[in-house]
């Protein structure tokens, strides 16, 4: 998975940030909580 390069990132309106913070948000914690289940079972 790749980031948007700067460049892309300017071009993005504010709504299209929020919603790709949100989704690398959930995207952290699936990963965080199979790592969880990893860990401990």
């Amino acid at each position: 998975m790749r980031g948007p390069t700067d460049e892309e990132w300017k071009r993005m309106t504010p709504e299209q940030k929020r919603t790709y913070k949100i989704f690398v948000g959930v995207v952290i914690v699936i990963l965080v909580s199979l790592a969880i289940k990893k860990f401990f079972f």
